[in-house]
């Protein structure tokens, strides 16, 4: 299999997992309501920070959470792909 493939199958698995995780949880009227919660929203913050100059652009309210589930997708293939490029064979 390539190792592109790879790493997006792994990413894509990491992210469903975390994502569901996320959203799982109950969230108060000021933020994330349990630790679990806000580790997984801490998690999320790199691809908020690639999000937003996104923001300028008045995208539908709808869009925010396919497109950031998209973005850490990609940051987690990433991070997937530079493992199994370092790890010893």
């Amino acid at each position: 299999m390539n190792p592109w493939v790879k790493s997006f199958l792994i990413a894509l698995v990491i992210e469903t997992l975390c994502f569901g995780l996320m959203h799982s949880s109950p969230w108060g009227p000021y933020g994330p309501d349990t630790a679990l919660t806000g580790t997984m929203f801490m998690i999320h913050l790199p691809a908020m920070f690639f999000m937003d100059p996104l923001s300028g652009l008045h995208l539908p309210e709808w869009t925010f959470f396919p497109v950031l589930f998209a973005i850490a997708t990609c940051l987690w293939m990433l991070l997937v792909r530079v493992i199994l490029a370092i790890r010893v064979r």
